[in-house]
């Protein structure tokens, strides 16, 4: 009897240790996982958006297929936050990730590069494809009526893009981007300016 109680009590002691060790393996898989994550958006942070990107320029060493970027961020998105508060600021964040991920083909990579701004990545796709889809998205934005608390919200977003050829970093690429934005802000907003087209 005593035999079979230390064997049932060994088996107890051996199942709860492989709890205890998947428990641990899902904790660490959640924490990798949210380090990678916008907690708001849920989206690719940061620090995921630049291994895509490094990812990207190993792959075009091999292939050499250029890939385009494009940053963007939301008009007068101050004003929102001031008119409707910044719960609606957050809700008009999530939701415009959601439509994003929905509106890319699943090889393309959107995160939240900060704030209001939105990093796309678009691989084998040249700065024309990548204005294409900018055009694309900023017309089914402004077409898109955002309710928050029965209150509508209507909002514009202006895009940046430039492409990665080889011949830059992508710090170089993203730099050029964010003056493509800079240079539709200045030329009036709910704009898609290519950095060719400076």
């Amino acid at each position: 009897w005593n035999d079979s109680n230390a064997l049932f009590d060994s088996m107890r002691n051996v199942t709860e240790r492989k709890a205890n060790e998947k428990k641990l393996q899902d904790a660490y898989v959640k924490l990798e996982k949210l380090s990678r994550a916008d907690p708001l958006t849920e989206l690719a942070n940061r620090r995921a958006l630049t291994e895509s990107l490094e990812y990207e320029i190993s792959r075009f060493g091999r292939n050499k297929e250029n890939f385009s970027i494009i940053l963007s961020d939301i008009d007068d998105y101050k004003q929102i936050n001031d008119t409707f508060g910044h719960d609606a600021g957050d809700f008009v964040l999530v939701e415009l990730a959601k439509f994003m991920t929905q509106s890319l083909r699943k090889q393309d990579v959107v995160g939240r590069w900060g704030g209001d701004e939105f990093l796309i990545i678009l691989p084998q796709t040249n700065i024309a494809g990548g204005k294409l889809l900018g055009d694309k998205l900023r017309t089914k934005i402004c077409e898109r009526v955002f309710i928050f608390d029965e209150k509508i919200i209507k909002l514009s977003m202006t895009f940046g893009v430039s492409e990665y050829s080889g011949i830059c970093s992508y710090d170089n690429c993203i730099t050029n981007a964010d003056k493509a934005l800079y240079k539709a802000k200045e030329l009036g907003k709910n704009k898609v300016i290519t950095y060719d087209e400076l």
